[in-house]
Protein backbone atom coordinates (compact mmCIF):
# COMPACT_ATOMS: atom_id res chain seq x y z
CA UNK A 1 0.00 0.00 0.00
CA UNK A 2 2.81 2.75 0.75
CA UNK A 3 4.64 1.56 -2.53
CA UNK A 4 0.55 2.38 -4.44
CA UNK A 5 1.29 5.97 -2.96
CA UNK A 6 4.88 6.25 -3.16
CA UNK A 7 5.14 6.77 0.83
CA UNK A 8 8.70 5.52 2.01
CA UNK A 9 8.84 3.15 4.53
CA UNK A 10 11.96 3.85 7.27
CA UNK A 11 14.66 1.14 7.15
CA UNK A 12 14.36 -1.65 9.52
CA UNK A 13 15.59 -0.70 12.86
CA UNK A 14 18.50 -3.25 13.83
CA UNK A 15 16.90 -2.81 17.96
CA UNK A 16 13.41 -3.50 16.38
CA UNK A 17 12.51 -0.03 18.28
CA UNK A 18 9.49 1.39 15.93
CA UNK A 19 10.21 0.37 12.61
CA UNK A 20 11.16 -3.62 11.84
CA UNK A 21 9.89 -6.11 9.84
CA UNK A 22 8.54 -10.04 10.39
CA UNK A 23 9.24 -10.04 14.15
CA UNK A 24 7.72 -11.67 17.39
CA UNK A 25 9.21 -8.96 19.11
CA UNK A 26 9.60 -5.23 19.13
CA UNK A 27 8.75 -1.62 20.13
CA UNK A 28 4.98 0.17 18.95
CA UNK A 29 4.61 3.65 20.46
CA UNK A 30 7.11 3.04 23.59
CA UNK A 31 6.17 -0.41 24.84
CA UNK A 32 7.54 -3.22 23.99
CA UNK A 33 5.21 -6.53 23.15
CA UNK A 34 5.85 -9.85 22.29
CA UNK A 35 3.46 -11.99 20.51
CA UNK A 36 4.64 -15.35 21.36
CA UNK A 37 4.06 -15.13 25.25
CA UNK A 38 1.21 -12.49 24.33
CA UNK A 39 2.92 -10.58 27.04
CA UNK A 40 4.25 -6.62 27.44
CA UNK A 41 6.75 -4.69 29.10
CA UNK A 42 8.31 -0.73 30.02
CA UNK A 43 11.32 -0.14 28.68
CA UNK A 44 13.90 -0.02 31.35
CA UNK A 45 14.47 3.92 30.58
CA UNK A 46 10.64 4.45 30.89
CA UNK A 47 10.19 2.47 33.97
CA UNK A 48 13.48 3.67 35.90
CA UNK A 49 12.25 7.16 35.41
CA UNK A 50 8.60 6.36 36.70
CA UNK A 51 10.46 4.46 39.78
CA UNK A 52 12.48 7.66 39.70
CA UNK A 53 9.73 10.35 39.97
CA UNK A 54 7.81 8.25 42.56
CA UNK A 55 10.63 7.67 45.08
CA UNK A 56 11.62 11.30 44.62
CA UNK A 57 7.70 12.28 45.87
CA UNK A 58 7.42 9.63 48.46
CA UNK A 59 11.16 10.71 50.34
CA UNK A 60 9.49 14.36 50.34
CA UNK A 61 7.19 15.66 53.03
CA UNK A 62 5.86 18.26 50.05
CA UNK A 63 5.59 18.53 46.46
CA UNK A 64 5.07 21.10 43.84
CA UNK A 65 2.55 21.24 41.30
CA UNK A 66 4.70 20.57 38.46
CA UNK A 67 6.34 17.74 40.04
CA UNK A 68 3.07 16.26 40.54
CA UNK A 69 2.17 16.82 36.88
CA UNK A 70 5.11 14.91 35.40
CA UNK A 71 4.31 11.93 37.52
CA UNK A 72 0.40 11.90 36.76
CA UNK A 73 1.78 11.97 32.94
CA UNK A 74 4.24 8.88 33.55
CA UNK A 75 1.59 7.43 35.73
CA UNK A 76 -1.62 7.54 33.21
CA UNK A 77 0.64 6.49 30.25
CA UNK A 78 1.36 3.31 32.41
CA UNK A 79 -2.31 2.70 33.07
CA UNK A 80 -3.68 2.48 29.37
CA UNK A 81 -1.57 -0.77 29.34
CA UNK A 82 -2.50 -1.31 32.70
CA UNK A 83 -6.12 -0.54 34.24
CA UNK A 84 -5.90 -2.37 37.12
CA UNK A 85 -4.15 0.95 38.27
CA UNK A 86 -6.85 3.12 37.02
CA UNK A 87 -8.42 2.57 40.37
CA UNK A 88 -5.07 3.55 42.56
CA UNK A 89 -5.12 7.04 41.24
CA UNK A 90 -7.46 9.05 43.19
CA UNK A 91 -5.54 10.57 46.23
CA UNK A 92 -2.59 11.09 44.30
CA UNK A 93 -5.08 13.64 41.88
CA UNK A 94 -6.15 15.12 44.65
CA UNK A 95 -2.48 15.87 45.94
CA UNK A 96 -2.13 17.71 42.71
CA UNK A 97 -5.21 19.42 42.88
CA UNK A 98 -4.06 20.25 46.34
CA UNK A 99 -1.15 21.76 45.08
CA UNK A 100 -2.36 23.71 42.31
CA UNK A 101 -4.98 25.80 44.87
CA UNK A 102 -2.54 26.32 47.36
CA UNK A 103 -0.80 29.80 47.29
CA UNK A 104 2.11 28.18 47.78
CA UNK A 105 2.21 25.79 44.96
CA UNK A 106 2.99 22.93 46.94
CA UNK A 107 1.25 20.33 49.22
CA UNK A 108 1.64 17.51 52.49
CA UNK A 109 2.66 14.21 50.86
CA UNK A 110 -0.13 12.48 53.34
CA UNK A 111 1.30 8.76 54.49
CA UNK A 112 -2.19 7.75 51.87
CA UNK A 113 -0.52 9.22 48.83
CA UNK A 114 2.99 7.16 50.25
CA UNK A 115 0.50 3.74 50.38
CA UNK A 116 -0.90 4.26 46.87
CA UNK A 117 2.81 4.95 45.36
CA UNK A 118 4.26 1.99 46.98
CA UNK A 119 1.83 0.01 44.98
CA UNK A 120 2.59 2.12 42.11
CA UNK A 121 6.08 1.46 42.64
CA UNK A 122 5.80 -2.62 42.88
CA UNK A 123 3.54 -2.76 39.41
CA UNK A 124 5.89 -0.72 37.66
CA UNK A 125 8.33 -3.44 38.58
CA UNK A 126 6.34 -5.92 37.45
CA UNK A 127 6.02 -3.97 34.09
CA UNK A 128 9.39 -4.06 33.35
CA UNK A 129 9.68 -7.47 33.51
CA UNK A 130 6.58 -8.19 31.23
CA UNK A 131 2.83 -8.38 32.39
CA UNK A 132 -0.01 -10.43 29.92
CA UNK A 133 -1.13 -7.67 27.56
CA UNK A 134 -5.06 -7.05 28.81
CA UNK A 135 -7.82 -8.19 26.95
CA UNK A 136 -9.67 -5.66 25.45
CA UNK A 137 -13.62 -4.89 26.59
CA UNK A 138 -16.25 -7.08 25.36
CA UNK A 139 -19.72 -7.30 25.37
CA UNK A 140 -21.38 -9.93 27.75
CA UNK A 141 -21.40 -13.58 26.45
CA UNK A 142 -24.44 -16.05 26.45
CA UNK A 143 -22.92 -17.56 29.43
CA UNK A 144 -22.66 -15.20 32.60
CA UNK A 145 -24.55 -14.50 36.07
CA UNK A 146 -26.43 -11.68 36.50
CA UNK A 147 -27.30 -9.79 39.17
CA UNK A 148 -29.91 -7.11 39.77
CA UNK A 149 -28.94 -4.48 42.27
CA UNK A 150 -31.46 -1.75 44.18
CA UNK A 151 -31.22 0.47 47.16
CA UNK A 152 -33.14 3.09 49.06
CA UNK A 153 -32.44 5.91 49.92
CA UNK A 154 -34.86 7.31 52.80
CA UNK A 155 -36.26 10.86 53.06
CA UNK A 156 -36.94 11.14 56.95
CA UNK A 157 -33.23 9.83 57.95
CA UNK A 158 -34.66 11.44 61.50
CA UNK A 159 -37.22 8.88 61.48
CA UNK A 160 -37.20 5.65 64.22
CA UNK A 161 -38.32 2.88 61.93
CA UNK A 162 -35.76 4.14 58.76
CA UNK A 163 -36.88 2.15 55.90
CA UNK A 164 -33.51 1.87 54.34
CA UNK A 165 -31.31 -0.26 52.70
CA UNK A 166 -29.85 -2.27 49.34
CA UNK A 167 -31.60 -5.33 47.80
CA UNK A 168 -30.22 -8.00 45.43
CA UNK A 169 -31.12 -10.39 43.33
CA UNK A 170 -29.19 -12.92 41.50
CA UNK A 171 -29.54 -15.74 38.80
CA UNK A 172 -27.59 -17.88 36.00
CA UNK A 173 -28.16 -17.17 32.05
CA UNK A 174 -30.91 -19.65 32.33
CA UNK A 175 -32.65 -17.74 34.65
CA UNK A 176 -32.30 -19.72 37.49
CA UNK A 177 -32.37 -18.20 40.99
CA UNK A 178 -28.48 -17.86 42.65
CA UNK A 179 -28.89 -15.73 45.45
CA UNK A 180 -30.68 -13.32 47.17
CA UNK A 181 -29.00 -10.31 49.41
CA UNK A 182 -30.43 -7.63 51.80
CA UNK A 183 -28.94 -5.33 53.73
CA UNK A 184 -31.38 -2.68 55.42
CA UNK A 185 -30.43 0.12 57.89
CA UNK A 186 -32.25 0.78 61.17
CA UNK A 187 -32.15 4.28 62.51
CA UNK A 188 -32.45 2.75 66.33
CA UNK A 189 -29.03 0.61 65.44
CA UNK A 190 -27.17 2.37 62.95
CA UNK A 191 -26.82 6.04 64.00
CA UNK A 192 -24.71 7.13 61.13
CA UNK A 193 -27.77 7.58 58.28
CA UNK A 194 -26.80 10.67 57.62
CA UNK A 195 -24.49 9.25 55.38
CA UNK A 196 -27.09 7.66 53.70
CA UNK A 197 -27.20 10.32 50.63
CA UNK A 198 -25.45 8.86 47.72
CA UNK A 199 -27.17 6.23 45.82
CA UNK A 200 -24.02 5.37 43.21
CA UNK A 201 -21.88 4.50 46.76
CA UNK A 202 -25.34 2.34 47.94
CA UNK A 203 -24.99 0.78 44.46
CA UNK A 204 -21.68 -0.40 44.75
CA UNK A 205 -21.80 -1.68 48.04
CA UNK A 206 -24.67 -4.11 46.76
CA UNK A 207 -22.26 -5.42 44.02
CA UNK A 208 -19.34 -5.55 46.56
CA UNK A 209 -21.71 -8.00 48.73
CA UNK A 210 -22.81 -9.92 45.88
CA UNK A 211 -19.63 -10.62 45.02
CA UNK A 212 -18.46 -11.46 48.51
CA UNK A 213 -21.61 -13.81 49.47
CA UNK A 214 -21.42 -16.17 46.29
CA UNK A 215 -17.39 -16.36 45.70
CA UNK A 216 -17.71 -19.77 45.44
CA UNK A 217 -19.76 -19.50 42.14
CA UNK A 218 -18.53 -16.58 40.56
CA UNK A 219 -14.67 -17.86 39.80
CA UNK A 220 -13.69 -17.54 35.98
CA UNK A 221 -17.00 -15.80 34.92
CA UNK A 222 -19.34 -12.93 33.17
CA UNK A 223 -20.75 -10.89 36.35
CA UNK A 224 -23.47 -8.57 35.16
CA UNK A 225 -24.81 -6.12 37.50
CA UNK A 226 -28.28 -4.18 36.44
CA UNK A 227 -28.68 -0.99 38.29
CA UNK A 228 -30.93 1.74 37.03
CA UNK A 229 -28.21 4.19 38.58
CA UNK A 230 -26.90 5.73 35.55
CA UNK A 231 -24.00 7.27 37.75
CA UNK A 232 -22.74 3.84 38.58
CA UNK A 233 -22.19 3.05 35.53
CA UNK A 234 -19.76 5.58 34.72
CA UNK A 235 -17.92 5.66 38.07
CA UNK A 236 -17.30 2.27 37.49
CA UNK A 237 -15.83 3.23 33.61
CA UNK A 238 -13.74 5.75 35.27
CA UNK A 239 -12.52 3.75 38.33
CA UNK A 240 -12.24 6.94 40.62
CA UNK A 241 -15.38 9.42 40.45
CA UNK A 242 -15.32 12.66 41.22
CA UNK A 243 -15.90 13.96 44.53
CA UNK A 244 -17.16 10.91 46.10
CA UNK A 245 -14.36 9.12 48.46
CA UNK A 246 -16.74 6.58 49.42
CA UNK A 247 -17.75 5.33 45.93
CA UNK A 248 -13.76 5.45 45.35
CA UNK A 249 -12.59 3.15 48.05
CA UNK A 250 -15.75 0.48 47.11
CA UNK A 251 -14.59 0.37 43.29
CA UNK A 252 -11.04 -0.37 44.87
CA UNK A 253 -12.68 -3.51 46.64
CA UNK A 254 -14.29 -4.48 43.53
CA UNK A 255 -11.32 -4.51 41.61
CA UNK A 256 -9.09 -6.36 44.09
CA UNK A 257 -11.93 -8.88 44.11
CA UNK A 258 -12.51 -9.42 40.15
CA UNK A 259 -8.88 -9.71 39.99
CA UNK A 260 -8.86 -12.40 43.39
CA UNK A 261 -11.74 -14.57 41.04
CA UNK A 262 -10.42 -14.14 37.62
CA UNK A 263 -13.85 -12.88 36.62
CA UNK A 264 -14.79 -9.89 34.34
CA UNK A 265 -17.11 -7.45 35.76
CA UNK A 266 -19.79 -5.91 33.95
CA UNK A 267 -22.02 -2.87 35.73
CA UNK A 268 -25.08 -1.82 32.84
CA UNK A 269 -27.29 0.25 32.75
CA UNK A 270 -31.05 -0.61 33.16
CA UNK A 271 -33.88 1.45 32.03
CA UNK A 272 -37.01 -0.32 32.94
CA UNK A 273 -36.94 -1.52 36.32
CA UNK A 274 -39.96 -3.38 36.27
CA UNK A 275 -38.79 -6.56 35.44
CA UNK A 276 -39.24 -9.51 38.19
CA UNK A 277 -35.80 -9.05 38.93
CA UNK A 278 -35.78 -5.62 40.04
CA UNK A 279 -39.02 -6.10 41.61
CA UNK A 280 -37.59 -9.16 44.06
CA UNK A 281 -34.41 -6.57 44.96
CA UNK A 282 -36.74 -3.56 45.63
CA UNK A 283 -38.82 -5.23 48.20
CA UNK A 284 -35.35 -6.76 49.89
CA UNK A 285 -34.21 -3.28 49.98
CA UNK A 286 -37.39 -2.49 52.16
CA UNK A 287 -38.06 -2.89 55.97
CA UNK A 288 -41.66 -2.89 54.94
CA UNK A 289 -41.26 -5.51 52.53
CA UNK A 290 -39.03 -7.84 53.99
CA UNK A 291 -40.45 -10.66 56.52
CA UNK A 292 -39.28 -10.96 60.22
CA UNK A 293 -37.91 -14.86 58.72
CA UNK A 294 -36.63 -13.60 55.45
CA UNK A 295 -34.76 -10.80 57.37
CA UNK A 296 -33.11 -13.31 59.80
CA UNK A 297 -32.37 -15.80 57.61
CA UNK A 298 -30.41 -12.86 54.75
CA UNK A 299 -28.99 -11.20 58.13
CA UNK A 300 -27.23 -14.68 58.91
CA UNK A 301 -26.29 -15.61 55.03
CA UNK A 302 -24.06 -11.66 55.62
CA UNK A 303 -22.78 -12.36 59.21
CA UNK A 304 -21.23 -16.10 57.52
CA UNK A 305 -20.00 -15.13 54.46
CA UNK A 306 -19.14 -11.58 54.24
CA UNK A 307 -15.53 -10.13 56.11
CA UNK A 308 -17.02 -8.79 59.52
CA UNK A 309 -14.24 -5.28 58.64
CA UNK A 310 -16.46 -5.23 55.09
CA UNK A 311 -19.99 -5.30 57.42
CA UNK A 312 -18.50 -3.05 60.46
CA UNK A 313 -17.99 -0.32 57.49
CA UNK A 314 -20.97 -0.87 55.87
CA UNK A 315 -22.88 -0.38 59.61
CA UNK A 316 -20.90 3.10 60.24
CA UNK A 317 -19.75 4.36 57.13
CA UNK A 318 -16.42 6.26 56.73
CA UNK A 319 -13.41 7.24 54.73
CA UNK A 320 -11.14 4.52 55.31
CA UNK A 321 -8.69 3.57 52.58
CA UNK A 322 -7.40 0.65 54.14
CA UNK A 323 -10.75 -1.11 53.48
CA UNK A 324 -9.83 -2.40 50.36
CA UNK A 325 -6.22 -4.18 52.12
CA UNK A 326 -8.58 -5.62 54.68
CA UNK A 327 -10.61 -7.38 52.15
CA UNK A 328 -7.96 -8.42 50.19
CA UNK A 329 -6.05 -10.04 53.48
CA UNK A 330 -9.47 -11.77 54.52
CA UNK A 331 -10.20 -13.53 51.53
CA UNK A 332 -10.05 -17.16 51.68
Amino acid sequence: MCKTVNVKLAEDCPEKDKAFTNQTSGKVLGIWFDTVSLKWRLPSEKSNKALTAIHEIYESETVNLLTMQKLLGRLNDIALMCPFLTAFRRPINELCTEAGRSASGTARVSDLVKRDLELWSAVIGDCAEGLLIPSLPVSVPLSHKSFAVHAVKNQNLSHKSSDAGIGCYGSNEDGMYLSKISFLWDAKTYRDLALFENHCTLILAGILLSLTVNLGDLKNQHVVFLTNDITCVWAWEKKYPSDDVRSSILIRCIVILAAYLGSEIHIDYKKDPNSWEFITADRLSRNCTTSNTERAFLRRQLDEKVPRDLLLWLSSWSTDWSLPGKLANSLP
